[in-house]
């Protein structure tokens, strides 16, 4: 869609998105059809009745019936359902027989049953083996007699009957008293976020099930006329079907346990469903969930497989946005109104964009799309080749905040907006939230000449700042400069000082206009185009990179990427409360009132390290910093990338150690602690060993092996205070300055490997069995430890990381993923005769794309078959699985520097292979 111009003021023309994102909803779907809900259950009664002919007797002896047993003149036909759900029968063959239904949705239904019976891995199967009690796989509006999976916590229960119910109301399964349109209180509505974590908050006994059981039988008495109030979980039913969307799948998002049982829930009520409607509201709350959580290992490859055997309109949209949950993992808040509307009409999300050149546009857009992706789709409309620092803000009224560039869901914070319009007393459509692709931060390497439509962007961002007050010049002088400059580049040459008086009085900032009168301005700009302008006539672009250069170099503070931290512990001092700041200049904290605490450049910083949710900071002067922050991992990522991105084009190193037992380096005279600048850039060297460079104590030029050297992170020769610093540091091996492959490069062993990342992040000897400790004690497998990231031909009984060990469900499959690798490798027998390609794709490469905890798993015991493997045949497999998985996905930031480190010192062929790989797609994202 082509760029629109807005014009300067952005208020002014609004894109209204009840007109250019979405229609309205069809009413077939999601309006009310309590005659349609009569007209199917009277059809499945009749189907029922020539199957078999029940006593009347037989229907009080369970729970669902027995609600029923006195229901009103309008719900009889709701009985031969609740006495298919108590006989755990069928009515498909008598259904396929009745020619007089008027629903077309046999289709969507599709014969499940005879399709899914194939394998361990249907949805029949599943239902029959997995369900809590004998219950149906398919279609039903009665009540449940207990949660369809077992549930550990009495919340838990509850939560399950009450989704549901709230469910059957939701496709129209179960009918609801009609409340009439009813209006929100400014300040009354509570978020649903808070309604769940308040309901889970509470404790429940033994007596308030009985009791929720007692309610739902009268509640399904009469559902259009019971006044049944108070049931845990459940709502009161004068929400609109948007707040019931939104509370059933926030349930799902806050525990992890229910996840599963709303994917069943859904799933059975889509099997053999004979409505039409009810079937297309199943479809759509099943692509919500797909958008919003994700299901267990135990159930994903059954969910999968029932995507793959439904109608094809809907289950593959389902799928494919299940599959991208997967990649970006469970989301933070429910599904907003835009969500909703776009689900519901199988359409996709436009969400408008606002450009810093008062330019607009609409950019397509999901349920799952993440800041990144969406910081890469307006680059490609504008033609933006460096996007390093961009990212998107959002507003909503007299708020703003800052979403970043990295995984983030941009959904998420539309649905934060939208339910804090709701708060104020207004409709979530109502919301108006704006989203801004504008400037964070620039990279310490930054060149406004590299790009010109991003230099273009910037100034003028800087520009409208200055303007407003954003950005402030200290003195009169600059802020006189930069009006000619802008003025210069708007109008050329022209110097009338009627034209700068009304070029002024809309930029100009207002503190400046009420000190000091207009024609002071105008005569003071007008000597500045002629003095400096008129007679150079500098070209417009090279103004602008000027402009954009002061401005990375004045305001670097404000060019910065902010993080909140409970706590920062530094060298014999802490913090709470405080603020972190990363700019061009290096990383800041500040306290509530912005004023730096401790300033550190890049070069200072030796090393970066994350735990759960902390980032460690070692630098120069042997000291730690260690912030406590919600963003640890965004914090990490973008430190490292800073970092990183300097060495790459650092020309500047130093030597870990002595050089003169190296071939390469005799005669040139490297000593331990000596600062060597390289001929060209240290990326330029690519993988080679060996690089060209100068001493620069001595001045002699010669080659210099890799591996000596520790590459500092500048674009400029390093004080020679730093070198002190680093200087003592080596005198200590510090390990945050000497690289941890460089004794075993000099040694030419074997090569980097995961021991000393096992004893971080592997299952310690603690999480044994007793027996294993008391073998332990008695030496028979004291070793175990030590071999735990090492080749073992022997299959593994527990995964091999702590955190894959948390959940009883990646425990097996990481078990299950290791079996498949030993096999592939030829270490163990395939009793199944299992195709390589269904062995590794099943088991291991599908694995590993839908869930971040199994990728590092599998990654992990990829690396350990191939760490002293004495079989080359099998090594070589190894490799070649490595390659598969590298083409697919890569690790996450813990294991991605072990990963590549553990690949570029390896010296099998191979391992270069996979090095290039694992760059390219770290660099293209996942497929």
């Amino acid at each position: 869609m082509a760029t629109v111009d807005a014009g300067q003021d952005d208020g002014k023309h609004p894109i209204t998105r009840q007109q250019s994102i979405v229609p309205a909803p069809p009413a077939s779907a999601f309006g009310d059809d309590d005659e349609d809900y009569a007209r199917v259950t009277k059809q499945q009664n009749e189907a029922q009745k020539k199957a078999s002919k029940t006593k009347k007797d037989d229907m009080s002896t369970n729970f669902g019936a027995a609600t029923f047993s006195k229901a009103p003149k309008g719900f009889e036909a709701m009985q031969a359902v609740i006495e298919m759900e108590r006989k755990g029968s069928t009515v498909e063959n008598d259904a396929d027989s009745s020619e007089n239904s008027t629903d077309q949705s046999t289709d969507q239904s599709d014969d499940r049953e005879s399709a899914s019976g194939r394998g361990s891995g249907s949805w029949q199967t599943f239902a029959r083996t997995r369900f809590s009690v004998k219950a149906s796989h398919g279609y039903c509006c009665a009540p449940l007699q207990q949660p369809l999976l077992e549930k550990r916590e009495k919340s838990d229960h509850l939560a399950s009957l009450a989704a549901w119910v709230t469910l059957l109301r939701i496709m129209g399964d179960l009918p609801e008293m009609d409340y009439g349109e009813t209006f929100a209180v400014a300040g009354q509505t509570k978020p649903v976020v808070n309604l769940v974590r308040e309901n889970f908050s509470k404790k429940y006994s033994k007596k308030d099930i009985e009791d929720a059981y007692k309610k739902y039988s009268e509640l399904f008495r009469d559902p259009t006329n019971s006044e049944v109030t108070n049931i845990p979980f459940l709502q009161d039913n004068k929400e609109s079907m948007l707040e019931k969307v939104q509370y059933i799948t926030a349930l799902g998002i806050y525990k992890a346990d229910l996840r599963d049982e709303l994917y069943c829930q859904v799933c059975r009520q889509l099997t053999n469903n004979p409505s039409r409607n009810s079937c297309i509201r199943g479809w759509v709350m099943l692509f919500v969930f797909a958008g919003s959580f994700l299901p267990s290992e135990k159930f994903a490859p059954v969910l999968l497989t029932f995507l793959r055997e439904g109608p094809t309109e809907h289950a593959q949209r389902a799928e494919r946005l299940l599959r991208r949950t997967f990649m970006v993992g469970t989301r933070g808040q429910p599904p907003s109104w835009l969500e909703f509307q776009a689900a519901k009409n199988s359409k996709p999300i436009l969400l408008p964009i606002i450009l810093m050149n008062s330019h607009r546009l609409l950019v397509e857009a999901d349920t799952a799309t993440t800041v990144n992706e969406l910081c890469s789709q307006i680059s490609q409309r504008i033609g933006l080749h460096d996007r390093s620092g961009f990212s998107i803000y959002i507003t909503l009224g007299h708020k703003i905040a800052c979403l970043g560039h990295g995984l983030h869901r941009v959904m998420d914070a539309i649905s934060e907006c939208e339910q804090s319009t709701k708060e104020q007393g207004m409709r979530e459509s109502s919301s108006t939230w704006r989203l801004y692709f504008r400037k964070e931060f620039f990279t310490p390497w930054y060149d406004p000449g590299e790009d010109a439509h991003a230099t273009d962007l910037t100034y003028q961002q800087i520009m409208r700042g200055v303007s407003v007050g954003e950005y402030k010049c200290d003195k009169d002088e600059v802020l006189v400069l930069m009006a000619a400059q802008k003025y210069f580049i708007d109008n050329g040459a022209e110097t009338d000082a009627t034209k700068i008086e009304s070029f002024l009085k809309t930029w100009l900032p207002k503190t400046h206009m009420e000190t000091k009168e207009l024609s002071y301005w105008v005569g003071k700009v007008k000597t500045e185009i002629e003095n400096d302008f008129l007679k150079d006539k500098p070209h417009k672009t090279s103004l602008k990179a000027d402009i954009v250069t002061f401005a990375m170099n004045k305001w670097y503070n404000l060019f910065s990427r902010f993080y909140d931290s409970a706590k920062v512990q530094g060298p014999n001092i802490s913090w709470t409360d405080v603020i972190l700041g990363i700019n061009c200049k290096g990383f800041n904290i500040l306290d509530e009132s912005e004023n730096v605490k401790v300033h550190l450049s890049f070069i200072e910083i030796t090393r970066v390290t994350k735990g759960r949710h902390t980032v460690t900071i070692s630098t120069v002067q042997g000291e730690d910093y260690t912030a406590t922050t919600m963003h640890s991992e965004d914090l990490y990522t973008l430190m490292t990338s800073f970092q990183v991105g300097l060495r790459r084009r650092s020309m500047y190193a130093i030597a870990v150690q002595d050089a003169s037992h190296f071939e390469s380096a005799i005669g040139f005279g490297i000593s331990k602690g000596d600062l060597i600048k390289f001929d060209k850039p240290y990326e330029e060297y690519g993988e080679s060993d060996v690089y060209t460079g100068i001493t620069v104590t001595n001045g002699k030029h010669g080659n210099i092996p890799r591996d000596l050297l520790y590459i500092l992170p500048t674009n400029d020769e390093p004080p020679a205070n730093i070198m002190g610093m680093l200087a003592v540091q080596l005198r200590k091996d510090a390990p945050s300055i000497v690289p941890p492959g460089t004794a075993v490069a000099a040694n030419g062993a074997e090569g980097h490997t995961l021991h000393n990342f096992s004893k971080t992040y592997f299952r310690q000897s603690s999480e044994k069995s007793s027996v294993t400790k008391l073998l332990s004690k008695a030496s028979l497998k004291r070793k175990d430890k030590d071999v735990a990231w090492k080749f073992s031909k022997e299959p593994l009984k527990k995964a091999l990381m702590r955190r894959t060990n948390l959940r009883d469900d990646l425990r097996k499959a990481a078990i299950k993923s290791f079996s498949a690798i030993q096999i592939y490798m030829g270490e163990a027998q395939n009793k199944d005769n299992v195709p390589d390609h269904e062995l590794l794709n099943d088991n291991v490469i599908d694995l590993a794309m839908r869930n971040k905890y199994l990728r590092d798993e599998i990654f992990c015991q990829v690396m350990k078959q191939l760490t002293g493997n004495p079989n080359k045949l099998s090594e070589e497999r190894g490799w070649q699985l490595m390659w598969l998985l590298l083409t697919c996905t890569y690790p996450q930031t813990d294991l991605f520097d072990e990963l590549e480190l553990f690949l570029r010192t390896n010296h099998n062929v191979f391992a270069k292979r996979c090095l290039a790989k694992l760059h390219s797609t770290k660099r293209n994202e996942f497929r």
